[in-house]
């Protein structure tokens, strides 16, 4: 019985400390009381690995390039919120803001190649000078540059509407499986010449999308309008093929893209299915007796 008194007092005392505390947190203005979980907390996530096969055991591979319109519905939550907002964030404010911190590092872009070796790094000043975006410089306590703040607003994430993502498809042999890995990934500016008087187009750089991954995998984005609980990452969103793109080239002999050797929007689409028919009918074709 002594037992049972003592352990109803704990429980009591328990409640008292718990509800005690609630009434301190409403107590406070700023605290919007909230039982949802609205901002899950992705910081301790890490991307899944890729099992790198040999060389030996890759039967077939393709590498192609492709081109993702933030115009698409599939593809506006790469684009929106053009200034960061509720934990949200768009993609190319994201990948602004880690090269800023000196996270990743940014390439030269040439459309003939992707070269990422040291000399083809391009310094965050460069970038800043390139996009002309408004910036402050950060200085210690000796007057020497540390770093740079730059405005959320002045990031110029409104003229960013395509990416280049480049890929490559292959065929495992021990796991009897078609798969597929991004290699790297390219903003496209689109912006206005006033001196031209016409609508400009430059892609920017190329960023190798494997150290990329540790950063996406951390930030929560928002699909469905209808749900707002319904949150994946950036890193979900492409290994899960959740976007929607269109082939410009594959790894050929003449090293053009496919407007490059087509006459035609139509002839243009023709090769785009064809290259992309071919992709999915060899792993089919692995099957077949």
């Amino acid at each position: 019985m002594k037992n049972i008194i003592l352990s109803a007092v704990a429980i009591l005392l328990a409640i008292g400390a718990s509800t005690k505390a609630q009434d301190q947190k409403y107590a406070n203005p700023s605290f919007i009381p909230s039982n949802i979980p609205l901002n899950p907390d992705y910081s301790d996530m890490t991307p899944i690995e890729y099992m790198e096969p040999r060389p030996d055991d890759v039967l077939w591979s393709k590498v192609v390039w492709r081109q993702i319109d933030l115009r698409e519905k599939m593809n506006q939550a790469l684009y929106y919120p053009e200034v960061p907002s509720d934990g949200r964030i768009s993609l190319f404010s994201f990948i602004f803001k880690l090269l800023q911190e000196n996270k990743i590092n940014a390439y030269v872009y040439d459309e003939n190649k992707e070269d990422f070796s040291p000399e083809n790094k391009i310094p965050f000043p460069e970038i800043l000078k390139n996009l002309d975006v408004y910036y402050q410089t950060k200085t210690n306590s000796a007057g020497d540059s540390i770093g740079y703040i730059v405005p959320d607003n002045a990031i110029p994430t409104r003229e960013i509407f395509k990416y280049y993502i480049k890929e490559v498809w292959y065929f495992d042999k021990v796991e009897s499986s078609l798969k597929v890995k991004i290699l790297s990934i390219c903003p496209q500016r689109y912006y206005e010449d006033a001196n031209m008087g016409r609508i400009e187009k430059t892609a920017l750089f190329w960023i190798p999308f494997e150290p990329l991954r540790k950063y996406l995998v951390k930030q929560p984005m928002v699909l469905n309008d209808f749900n707002n609980s319904q949150r994946i990452t950036f890193d979900d969103y492409f290994m899960k093929r959740r976007f929607t793109s269109n082939i410009y080239k594959e790894n050929n002999v003449n090293n053009r893209s496919i407007v490059e050797y087509t006459s035609n929007p139509n002839e243009a689409q023709v090769e785009q299915e064809r290259i992309k028919n071919e992709i999915i009918d060899y792993e089919q074709s692995m099957w077949d007796y």
